[in-house]
């Protein structure tokens, strides 16, 4: 009866060992490395995108716009997400006023992409389905191109002043930037407001 008595004892040992080692390692990345484990887990799934900044409007004196900012949007469709193939792609012809031909034959592809642009009013209508995907683009327009165009100025492709009033200011700034803040292109001091324009933020004080 020892024998077996003893080999008992040997693997509850052995299961008892096991379990207190189980618990250690637990312990171990829950508490001591629990911080990294959840820094890793948020970074696997999150994704930081860096969105460009909405350019404020131009107007005269009078308060009348000569440059403003317009978001339209490229449409991007994937088939396999649609719920209602035929519907949807009779939907989204209606919306952006493409022929059904044209439509059902991008949809045989694995992902259908209509460049536009289109403005907000014609995406509207098929935002909220799935299987469309909207990117957003930022366009300058100007209401009255031919007034003072010189003065006024262009953006270039990348949104950033190219020439007359449009440049006046994002060089100023630009130039203000690389004497006040140590990083320019992460801007603690003058910051960008979306749509809006530029502020100086007051929790900082400046010294130099």
């Amino acid at each position: 009866m020892a024998r077996p008595l003893v080999r008992l004892q040997a693997i509850f040992g052995v299961m008892l060992l096991a379990l207190l080692v189980l618990l250690g390692r637990a312990a171990e990345v829950q508490v001591v490395q629990g911080r990294r484990w959840a820094a890793l887990a948020t970074a696997a799934r999150t994704e930081r995108v860096i969105l460009p900044a909405r350019r404020g409007g131009l107007s005269d004196r009078r308060g009348t716009p000569i440059a403003i900012t317009q978001e339209t949007y490229h449409v991007g469709i994937a088939p396999n997400e649609l719920k209602d193939p035929a519907g949807d792609a009779e939907a989204i012809a209606r919306a952006l006023r493409l022929a059904p031909v044209e439509v059902r034959r991008a949809l045989r592809q694995r992902y259908a992409y209509f460049g536009g642009p289109y403005g907000a009013a014609t995406v509207e209508p098929i935002r909220a389905r799935r299987g469309v995907h909207l990117e957003p683009v930022l366009n300058r327009f100007y209401p009255s191109p031919g007034l003072a165009g010189p003065v006024i100025g262009r953006v270039d492709d990348d949104g950033r002043g190219a020439s007359g009033l449009e440049r006046t200011l994002d060089s100023h700034i630009k130039n203000l930037r690389k004497k006040i803040e140590d990083d320019p292109a992460q801007p603690r001091y003058i910051e960008t407001v979306f749509g809006v324009g530029y502020c100086l933020r007051e929790e900082h004080k400046i010294v130099r």
